[in-house]
């Protein structure tokens, strides 16, 4: 644990407004409050106020309220010390190396998630050099490049390339002095005990590391390049760091870009985002293949209060729209719908499409209710939500 004088330094050196904004929308009421939305639960009427002067905030809705430690504790679901390491981070202070008393086991966790985030960061690092490699990595330059993925999208999504050898992450880890168990851990390794030996869980597919709401990497997808295997994406099993029904890809990336523009355009998957961020196209999140879960739609919520609906234009694509339109209006947003013509999903209508043609779909698109009726016409179907 960290002194008390060091915890109070931390907390006047940072603006609990700007914290709080960095998650939710904040508009003045008064001299010294602010007001918005609650990021903690769905409301339609602003509860959630905080205040300046006394760096605090509170919610009139669900009770929830607190300094800034606290807010980021509740928000992201961090301990007290991982808490106050972001704001000081944040506020640039160089902390002393805390003392730990009784709650060793406190201690112990916190220790856990960052040995994980240091491995994450140099399987990310290993996967990147992998792409670059002239020699590994070429299948994986061919593909990308078939796909008309830009170097500039590739750095700012950190896209990498697991190599066809099984072992060849698990070697590098190792050579970097983390242990077994870590590694097993992670997920990105797995363990043959009939064959006693160690494997990596992606091989020969294209590595996209998913972020955080903070940016820092929690967990990685992968694409299958030879069009030999199945299935074509594989994510990382549920870690401490990482539960897949509270993360969206790309927020971490677009979420300023979704707060000034006031909407956010949900696609489904890994190369549909990153087609459009490669057209300007930034206020665009991604479930990446998974069902929207109401966690999702209330992280939506904090940046904005409108979702249009791009997904894939088949049957699968259509009906996974509809449930998520379900949850989405749960959560208390408003919502919107695009069926993009002739079958094709986000990435292959930019492709053959202008921007100014996906603006235009994108502003001409219909509020749930009319695009609900418009897909099941003559069908004896209600709209999600509704009996």
């Amino acid at each position: 644990m960290y002194p008390k004088h060091i915890i109070e330094q931390v907390l006047q050196s940072i603006d609990i407004v700007q914290v709080v904004s960095s998650y939710c929308e904040l508009k003045e009421s008064g001299t010294d409050r602010y007001r918005g939305l609650c990021p903690f639960h769905a409301e339609k009427t602003p509860s959630f106020f905080v205040s300046k002067s006394k760096q605090m905030f509170h919610c009139f809705g669900c009770g929830k309220g607190g300094d800034a430690i606290t807010f980021l504790q509740e928000i992201n679901g961090l301990t007290f010390t991982e808490a106050l390491e972001m704001l000081a981070e944040r506020a640039g202070i160089k902390l002393p190396k805390p003392t730990y008393g009784s709650g060793q086991g406190q201690t112990t966790q916190e220790d856990s998630k960052k040995q994980l985030y240091a491995l994450y960061s140099q399987a990310v690092n290993f996967y990147r050099n992998q792409l670059n490699n002239t020699l590994t990595g070429k299948i994986a330059q061919d593909y990308l490049k078939k796909r008309n993925i830009s170097p500039q999208i590739q750095n700012e999504f950190g896209l990498g390339y697991a190599p066809a050898d099984g072992e060849a992450l698990y070697r590098f880890l190792k050579s970097q002095g983390f242990s077994d168990a870590l590694i097993i851990r992670s997920g990105l390794v797995r363990q043959s005990y009939k064959e006693n030996k160690y494997y990596d869980f992606f091989r020969n597919r294209i590595i996209f590391p998913i972020r955080s709401i903070d940016g820092k990497v929690v967990s990685f997808g992968g694409r299958e390049i030879t069009g030999k295997e199945e299935p074509k994406y594989i994510n990382l099993p549920e870690t401490e760091l990482y539960k897949k029904s509270r993360i969206l890809y790309g927020l971490w990336e677009g979420k300023e870009t979704i707060r000034n523009k006031k909407y956010v355009v949900l696609v489904e998957g890994y190369m549909d985002l990153l087609r459009c961020f490669q057209c300007g196209i930034r206020n665009v999140v991604a479930t990446c293949g998974t069902a929207l879960t109401p966690d999702q739609a209330n992280l939506i919520r904090r940046f904005s209060s409108e979702v249009i609906i791009v997904y894939d234009a088949d049957p699968a694509g259509i009906n996974a729209a509809l449930r998520a339109t379900g949850i989405l209006l749960q959560a208390g947003l408003s919502t919107k719908g695009v069926v993009l013509p002739a079958g094709k999903d986000p990435d292959e209508f930019l492709q053959a499409h202008s921007v100014e043609e996906w603006n235009e779909l994108i502003e001409n698109a219909p509020r749930f209710f009319t695009f609900f009726i418009h897909l099941n016409k003559g069908k004896k179907i209600h709209p999600p939500g509704k009996p």
